[in-house]
């Protein structure tokens, strides 16, 4: 990924620190473009087909985007799930959320290493998982995801994890080390693949791979950031992917640029959007006394960090966007959190503000909607699910 010119105000500015050279990197925002446009139209999308690239207009007042901002401000809370005082949903870290055809609702928590199941109506079922290697266990899980054939696949750093669940007894049915694709980040499921985001770029500086169901690779694309070392690299090109089914297409985002790009099932980049309002966090790359690279975060002034991309019915995707600043004078919290929503339209990329959404969605199927935020005082983390309005 490249960003504009005219998107790249701050790219490179040298610091000297103690004992190092440091480089300084940071991707501008992208404010003064849309200083003028209607808030709620995205202004800054390139449609990429042959060799034609145009700007795209505002989206239709009648179209999937309007309807879906419609259906969200008709949402109402059925359940909340967290509890300090009850084991079973005291929560370390909701860090995925699926739902199968039943309605039941798996909720990976990554920093006790386990998953977690619950009725359609929330009542806690059962759990598996915990820290280690075997065969029931995982080390850094980051997604779920059900394949075609029903099982749920789990995403650890270096390898995933495929369990039968459709039964009392919970089954591990096997593994796919990932072996070419250096590390998982995401992960989601289009047709009969998994997709993977990669952890950091591969050897050829590819962050997507298509995996079919036999566990093999079948192909790999979109290149990431291509500026700076190898670290900047790595740092710049993760975060989180969608898979949108109709029409069949990959969302891919970044956490630490402005940018949503869609590619098709063959590799080809089908649009580029650009989240306005973005400032980036900038990192500090600098070298050891042992003359060894390392990159830090300079989070001496307010930045933006994309949360999540979630696919949602009707070729809808949701952008979650947070703001991150320093702390009040005279406060002791370090930093304060403001998310922002999207909608992105899968087709063409168009956009729309989501002023209701609740913070921190995690899934989305045809009659419910899953947010796992924090609760308002003691700052445990809570899922709840919200039930949308019948479709007319």
């Amino acid at each position: 990924t490249r960003v504009p010119e005219e998107a790249r105000a701050e790219m490179r500015v040298l610091v000297r620190h103690p004992g190092s050279i440091g480089l300084l990197l940071a991707a501008a925002a992208l404010a003064t473009a849309c200083d003028d446009a209607d808030p709620n139209v995205h202004p800054h999308l390139e449609l990429i087909g042959g060799s034609s690239v145009r700007a795209k207009a505002a989206p239709p007042k009648d179209g999937p985007l309007v309807a879906f901002r419609r259906d969200v401000e008709g949402i109402s809370l059925v359940a909340t799930i967290g509890s300090l005082q009850e084991p079973t949903t005291a929560f370390g870290q909701i860090t995925d959320l699926v739902v199968d055809s039943a309605g039941r609702i798996y909720v990976l928590d990554a920093e006790n290493h386990e998953i977690r199941e619950f009725a359609p109506d929330g009542t806690f079922r059962r759990r598996f998982g915990g820290r280690g290697d075997g065969p029931m266990e995982f080390r850094n899980p980051v997604a779920l995801a059900f394949t075609p054939a029903g099982m749920l696949a789990v995403a650890s750093g270096r390898s995933i994890k495929f369990f039968d669940v459709a039964d009392s007894t919970i089954k591990p049915i096997g593994t796919w080390p990932l072996v070419e694709i250096p590390g998982a980040r995401d992960m989601c499921v289009l047709g009969h693949d998994l997709v993977i985001r990669g952890n950091n770029p591969d050897t050829a500086h590819h962050i997507v791979h298509l995996v079919g169901e036999d566990g093999v690779r079948r192909r790999s694309f979109a290149r990431g950031y291509e500026h700076g070392s190898f670290i900047v690299r790595g740092e710049m090109s993760r975060g989180p992917i969608a898979c949108v089914e109709e029409p069949p297409l990959i969302i891919v985002g970044y956490y630490n640029l402005p940018v949503v790009e869609a590619f098709d099932t063959a590799g080809n980049l089908r649009w580029r959007a650009y989240i306005p309002d973005f400032t980036p966090e900038r990192f500090i790359e600098s070298v050891t006394d042992e003359g060894k690279l390392s990159v830090s975060y300079d989070n001496s002034r307010p930045s933006n960090k994309l949360l999540s991309l979630v696919s949602a019915p009707g070729g809808v995707v949701i952008a979650e966007v947070t703001s991150l600043g320093p702390a009040e004078p005279g406060t002791t919290v370090s930093y304060f959190r403001r998310v922002r929503a999207f909608a992105f339209s899968a087709e063409d990329g168009s956009m729309l503000q989501l002023p209701d959404l609740p913070a921190r969605v995690k899934a989305v199927t045809s009659t419910h909607l899953y947010a796992a935020d924090a609760h308002p005082t003691e700052l445990y983390p809570r899922l709840r699910i919200f039930r949308r309005p019948p479709a007319n």
